[in-house]
This record gives C-alpha cells, sequence and structure tokens, in this order.
C-alpha cells in the first residue's frame, strides 16, 4: 500500500480513484463512497481507521483522511 503514492483530502468535493484504501486522519463523517462491492452512505470514521478495497470515489462531509492510490 502506498506503492502508487495517496492523496489527502479534506474538503466536501467528490474524489475520484482507483484507490485500495482510505485512512482517517481525524474522526470523520464518510458522506458516500463507491466502489467494487462498496456502497456506503453517511459513515463515521475514527481517527486512524483504515478502509480498504477497491474504491472508485469518496465524498467527505467533515474530517480528513489518507486516500492510497491503486494501480488499477
Amino acid at each position: 500500500m502506498g506503492k502508487y503514492g495517496f492523496d489527502y483530502y479534506n474538503d466536501t468535493s467528490a474524489h475520484t480513484g482507483p484507490f485500495c484504501a482510505i485512512q482517517a486522519c481525524e474522526a470523520t463523517i464518510v458522506a458516500s463512497m463507491s466502489g467494487e462491492g462498496i456502497s456506503i452512505t453517511n459513515m463515521t470514521l475514527a481517527a486512524g481507521q483504515l478502509l480498504m478495497g477497491q474504491i472508485n470515489s469518496v465524498t467527505l462531509t467533515s474530517g480528513s483522511i489518507v486516500a492510497y492510490n491503486s494501480s488499477n
């Protein structure tokens, strides 16, 4: 993880991947996240919490994340 770099997001814009994981830098509310087998809305993440999977897009309500880029 991290071989393809990462991005830091702390806004409410939609961000598209592909990402292989996201990690909350602080208490964070994910407005929406989608990907292969992933459909999440209004999920609260604790600081440091890591979600892994084939993530295509993520939008935050509040907080900040590191989104790890995927090769595909």
